[in-house]
């Protein structure tokens, strides 16, 4: 198979929707779109003097991008030299709240690309920061392997995940592999993996493993899990079970052959030997095994300032293998590509492969 055609035919999903990659993976963000960033509580303390009066009033946040909030703070500065955090009893304003609106407390949201200055007033004394709003990237895809088997049509199939640098709750890292089926078409595939910040029916879980076959026809999911269906490029069933996984623990998906064209999925932690089921997927009556491509790749899936900004995330996946007969995937290709190719980069130790983003 001609490597280059084959790359630019394979998908993959996120949020349930199987997109080509490695081009087309930064339009992720169309279907799951910028998450405000929660503002955290500000804590405001009084002057500790009553007789001294505010000089000045120091405004300071970082600008969010179009869709986000950010907090912002206000300090003022005192006739006896003292300094007081005020931003929860200043009153906060903008000068364009079309393109940046602030609100009490010290909340600042981007509504469109443009200027803004923000203001926050103390006791008749005002301070002012200028805000650049812009609308952000979404990285995408960012970091990907190829491998392929010796043979194919196998009924399982084990891959390995550990994530070495988690990039934290706040962070849209997805890290996945993908695989595919004999006797379908180039669009007959799948994904299973772990992303930071995942999304069940429009609600946000937190960490979460995911399980999602394209052009499937039914779904039934495992204990704590949730199915849903998509249609966006196609139609398929998404999996998605929210899943505690730990910084430097290996875990095991393993994709197993059911009967009657059915497709289940397993995690295990591989440090506790605890194992969960993901659910099964029914898959088209023509499928047979599993094919011998199968790749991985990390994407960052939801809207950032810059790639400068992008959260440093590693992750390490292990050689595939499959059964029956009993054989290991062997890595013919890895790279980085998509927005932020700068701040990523693939390491590889014979078959097993680590991606790095957010690099500095």
């Amino acid at each position: 198979m001609n490597f280059r055609i084959t790359i630019s035919r394979r998908r993959s999903l996120r949020n349930g929707a199987l997109r080509s990659w490695p081009m087309a993976m930064a339009l992720v963000a169309g279907s799951c779109g910028g998450s405000p960033t929660s503002a955290p509580t500000a804590v405001a303390t009084p002057p500790n003097s009553s007789s001294a009066s505010v000089v000045s009033v120091k405004v300071s946040g970082q600008a969010p991008i179009v869709g986000d909030s950010a907090q912002f703070s206000a300090t003022a500065s005192l006739s006896d030299g003292s300094q007081q955090v005020v931003t929860g009893l200043a009153t906060w304003g903008s000068s364009n709240s079309g393109v940046a609106s602030a609100i009490s407390g010290g909340t600042v949201r981007g509504n469109a690309v443009g200027e803004a200055d923000i203001t926050a007033t103390y006791q008749t004394v005002s301070g002012q920061v200028h805000v650049s709003i812009g609308l952000g990237v979404i990285p995408g895809g960012l970091a990907a392997g190829q491998y392929r088997f010796p043979t194919s049509n196998f009924d399982t199939m084990d891959a390995f995940i550990t994530i070495e640098i988690d990039p934290g709750p706040t962070s849209s890292i997805f890290w996945a592999h993908q695989f595919f089926f004999e006797h379908g078409s180039g669009d007959d595939g799948a994904y299973l993996g772990l992303q930071t910040r995942g999304i069940a029916f429009g609600r946000d879980v937190g960490k979460m493993a995911i399980y999602s076959v394209w052009n499937a026809v039914d779904a039934v999911a495992g204990p704590g899990a949730t199915f849903e269906r998509f249609g966006n490029e196609g139609s398929g069933y998404s999996i998605r079970l929210p899943y505690q996984y730990q910084q430097g623990v290996t875990y095991r998906f393993r994709v197993s052959r059911e009967g009657s064209g059915w497709w289940g999925v397993t995690l295990r932690d591989m440090s506790s030997g605890g194992e969960v089921s993901v659910g099964r997927i029914l898959g088209k009556a023509t499928w047979s095994g599993l094919s011998s491509y199968v790749a991985n790749f990390t994407e960052g899936y939801s809207r950032v300032s810059s790639c400068a900004a992008l959260e440093h995330a590693r992750a390490r996946f292990d050689q595939p293998a499959a059964s029956p007969p009993s054989s290991l995937a062997n890595l013919f290709d890895h790279h980085t590509y998509g927005n932020c190719v700068a701040v990523a980069r693939t390491i590889a130790s014979g078959s097993t492969l680590v991606h790095e983003v957010g690099v500095r």
